[in-house]
């Protein structure tokens, strides 16, 4: 294997990392605002100890030897016990190859955004192997033995309690449960990295996990990332103006309260796919946003159950896509098995509704749009009770995140903000029927001929 060219990294964020492993922090948590380069510059520190064991044996030594001091393990440990860490550390300092887990809630997140990261990261460095990735398992080898693995929690519960392994990445870490989280720490050997943006509320486990003893914790912005584009940052810079809670915690990375939101935190919950309830009547209808590339935005497709339930309307929200990039071709692959599903989409591209259509996709119609058509959508969809279906990472984080627009003065006004709103225009444009344009299909579907299998 050729050998590794430099890149440039963020300083803050890679010495700050360092820094965590060496006062003896078993913890190292990444506190950060949008385009940060958290993330990023993480995967460029664990490839550097994946490809030099002698670097990643060097963290460990520095790392035991901090816990050592300060936990006066000469003292308070049984002979016994202080013998068999010694031993361990030893051991450690021989080892010729390291492991990594880089963990998220889903595998798309996965694949569109931090196995993206790694194999840029690698080509930027002239050391990537095609044939060294393993994209079933998702897995990478390295030439010295060391290797890295992919997976996500929601797809892989028997991973989350397998084998150990020497470090741990959590990217996004407020998207898993505290149970998946505890168990992948408990699996870890030498330190774990979690990372996140301040998006949640102050009862979410993260907060304790924070003030832990053997947490190391530091806040990083997209000041700090030299790399930015104007246009970038300028993106970024228009939530003070818009929405002051999200450029506290997008802009500055810091933790606040978001106010004004569209879809208040007490009108919807989570459930699981095998919590819908039996013996109840309901629709079944795709909303579709196409994501405008000029912006990097993401195609957002959300399948929408709804039923009538003691007089009460429930709408039940699946997120099936939500990636950057799809062309018609790749989004119709995806509604292969769904094709006796109505389908409403954003009517502003007639051609890419055609080329879905010659792609083969089925009951495809177009969401008409109209002067109130987003405050109506909106109205309607609160006129239910809300439940999103878990995993559904990206549709919980616009609800989180979805706010009214603010004035001059400060007053909320009647309009949403044109941010975290894709899954939320998809389902929109799905409930909102009696406006835009009826589907033909009369049949109502029964849990049991659902196919909930997907």
């Amino acid at each position: 294997m050729q050998e590794a060219k430099n890149i440039d990294i963020i300083a803050n964020i890679t010495n700050n990392i360092i820094r965590g492993i060496c006062m003896g922090k078993t913890l190292i948590a990444l506190q950060g605002s949008a385009r940060s380069g958290k993330s990023y510059n993480t995967m460029i520190l664990l490839i550097q100890c994946l490809l030099r064991t002698d670097f990643a044996n060097n963290l460990y030594r520095l790392n035991w030897l901090a816990r050592y001091k300060q936990e006066d393990w000469e003292h308070t440990l049984e002979p016994e016990e202080l013998a068999n860490r010694k031993r361990v550390l030893l051991r450690k300092m021989k080892r010729q190859s390291v492991s990594v887990t880089v963990v998220r809630k889903t595998m798309p997140s996965i694949k569109n955004t931090i196995y993206l990261d790694f194999k840029h990261i690698m080509l930027d460095m002239g050391i990537w192997e095609e044939k060294r990735m393993n994209k079933t398992e998702m897995t990478y080898s390295f030439p010295n033995g060391s290797t890295l693995e992919f997976f996500a929690t929601a797809d892989n519960e028997q991973k989350i309690r397998g084998a150990k392994r020497d470090i741990c990445f959590c990217n996004e870490g407020n998207e898993l449960d505290e149970m998946e989280y505890r168990q992948l720490r408990m699996r870890t050997e030498d330190f774990t990295v979690i990372d996140f943006n301040p998006s949640f509320p102050e009862e979410h486990w993260l907060f304790k996990t924070l003030s832990e003893p053997r947490t190391f914790h530091f806040v990083s912005t997209f000041l700090d990332n030299p790399l930015l584009s104007d246009a970038q940052k300028d993106e970024i810079l228009s939530y003070k103006f818009t929405s002051p809670s999200l450029w506290k915690i997008y802009g500055c990375g810091e933790f606040a309260i978001i106010e004004g939101l569209v879809f208040p935190k007490e009108t919807w919950d989570t459930c699981s796919i095998n919590e819908l309830p039996i013996n109840v009547k309901f629709q079944q209808r795709i909303g579709i946003d196409i994501g405008f590339s000029g912006r990097g935005d993401p195609t957002a497709v959300v399948l929408c159950y709804t039923a009538l339930i003691n007089n009460v309307k429930h709408l039940w929200m699946q997120e099936l896509v939500y990636e950057k990039g799809l062309n018609e071709k790749m989004l119709a692959y995806r509604f292969k098995t769904y094709n006796s599903i109505p389908k409403y989409i954003d009517s502003a591209n007639p051609l890419y509704m055609q080329n879905l259509e010659d792609n083969g996709v089925q009951l495809l119609h177009p969401a008409k749009k109209y002067a109130n058509s987003v405050i109506d959508g909106i109205a309607k969809i609160q006129g239910y009770k809300l439940h999103i279906i878990k995993p559904s990472t990206n549709i919980i984080r616009e609800f989180n995140n979805y706010c009214w627009l603010k004035d001059r003065h400060e007053q909320f006004t009647n309009q949403p903000i044109d941010k975290f709103n894709h899954a939320c225009d998809a389902i929109r444009y799905a409930i909102l029927t009696d406006r835009s344009q009826r589907f033909n299909s009369k049949h109502i579907y029964s849990k049991a001929e659902l196919n909930l299998g997907f």
